[in-house]
């Protein structure tokens, strides 16, 4: 689940999807996805993990 929300933040064979690439971050992290956590950790750094971001 991670890897798709990987896939979705990077644009990598789908359309740049921010929302998309939080809500798989978000699905693994509930399964206990450490790596998950760390990459919504950064979506909220860089002002992208919440709604109205423009970046």
């Amino acid at each position: 689940m991670s890897a798709l929300g990987t896939l979705y933040a990077e644009g990598w064979g789908v359309t740049r999807d921010r929302s998309a690439a939080k809500l798989w971050y978000e699905k693994a992290a509930a399964l206990g996805d450490t790596g998950a956590m760390q990459k919504i950790a950064t979506l909220f750094e860089k002002g992208t993990g919440k709604a109205g971001a423009k970046r």
